[in-house]
């Protein structure tokens, strides 16, 4: 009995031990991530700030409490804080990591310190700095793009038949698996993501042809593909097959070209989510917050490099793709206030400016809180 309830504990304490484990992971691959996002977008900021010969005074990684800091030969102070969660880049003229004006500095400032101000900076200029953060999210994901391309290829589905589904209407044409489909309807498929495409986008109850290939030899089937109910509402057009799984290496010219085509693409994504999410058409349960975010880089840390990376390349596009958005305190708010500026030639007033900044951090700040409740609940 004894021996029994020391093997009992002994298995809790190696639950525990477990749980412990795979928390400090999922934190520190969080923090990691969080880390290198924010310090590309921020350096984004601070680079062409300096560029466009304005001061920078503060590069924060983090916000709250001060852990630690130090100055450069210029006069910028760069301090990790406690809270990791973000980051700024304050400004000669800012009055705080907002970025709203100091009102009563830029009055009193001199000729000289005019000339280090990013607030008598020419709005080609201010746009450019603004518009640097979010730029640099999407070079980053570009770029572990192409690393990950060069050194793990490209996983795809071709269009090598791999699975013909019993009493599929693919069967009765006599598609076999091992053939290898190169037209439907006279258009070209380079995979199977495009065969799906042609086929989705078929009317009911029309032929498709297809040409495929089966040992050097062409053949050519005729099917009528099956009309599929969807839970959700709307059809979905299927013939019965699948594609094999393949890798496809790519030399350093290919990785950029395809790199380039693959972020376009995800971000295309994921502004239709975003749009979907605002209309209503999309669930609240996709919003993720901190502790969603953390769980995920964790697994993905589990799952190796490779894993990781493609992680990095999600979360710093959506990065860059939100922090466009015309919402007041994040980059977009500020190019709208310039886009503003240009159409009727001043700026708005400051106490406007300054008053839509606070409510747009609210609104932030709000959105976090939810997406962390949303968290718990789902955990």
């Amino acid at each position: 009995m004894c021996q029994k309830n020391l093997l009992k504990l002994q298995l809790e304490q190696n639950k525990t031990t477990k749980k412990m484990s795979e928390f400090i992971i999922s934190l520190s691959s969080f923090l990691l991530m969080i880390f290198i996002m924010v310090t590309i977008h921020e350096w984004g900021h601070f680079f062409v700030a300096r560029l466009c010969g304005i001061k920078v005074d503060v590069f924060a990684i983090g916000f709250g409490k001060t852990l630690y800091s130090r100055f450069d030969s210029k006069g910028t102070e760069w301090k990790i804080n406690i809270l990791p969660l973000g980051g700024y880049v304050k400004m000669f003229g800012d009055s705080g990591p907002a970025s709203d004006a100091d009102v009563e500095k830029i009055q009193a400032m001199t000729e000289d310190e005019k000339k280090l101000s990013f607030f008598h900076k020419k709005l080609w200029q201010k746009a450019l700095v603004v518009l640097a953060g979010p730029f640099m999210n999407y070079v980053l994901a570009f770029a572990v793009m192409v690393i990950l391309l060069l050194f793990y290829g490209d996983k795809t589905l071709s269009t090598k038949v791999s699975m013909v589904e019993g009493g599929s209407v693919a069967e009765s044409a006599g598609i076999e698996i091992g053939d290898t489909i190169y037209s439907i309807n006279g258009k070209h498929v380079g995979d199977m993501f495009a065969v799906r495409e042609i086929i989705n986008q078929h009317r009911e109850s029309k032929q498709l042809q297809i040409r495929a290939n089966r040992d050097g030899a062409e053949k050519i089937f005729n099917v009528i593909p099956t009309v599929i109910q969807r839970p959700n509402g709307g059809n979905l057009m299927k013939i019965g097959i699948a594609g094999t799984e393949e890798i496809i290496n790519y030399n350093l010219i290919g990785s950029l070209k395809q790199a380039a085509i693959k972020i376009y693409i995800l971000n295309v994504l994921m502004v239709d989510g975003l749009v979907k999410l605002i209309s209503g058409e999309g669930s609240k349960e996709d919003l993720g917050g901190p502790i969603k975010i953390a769980k995920i880089t964790g697994e993905a840390a589990k799952n190796g490099m490779q894993s990781f990376l493609g992680l990095l390349i999600l979360l710093s596009v959506n990065l860059g793709l939100i922090n466009l958005l015309p919402v007041p305190g994040l980059d977009g708010g500020h190019l709208m206030y310039y886009l503003i500026n240009m159409v009727i030639g001043r700026p708005l007033p400051q106490k406007i400016q300054t008053i839509g900044i606070r409510v747009g951090f609210i609104l932030l700040i709000s959105l976090m809180i939810f997406t962390t409740f949303n968290d718990i609940l789902s955990i």
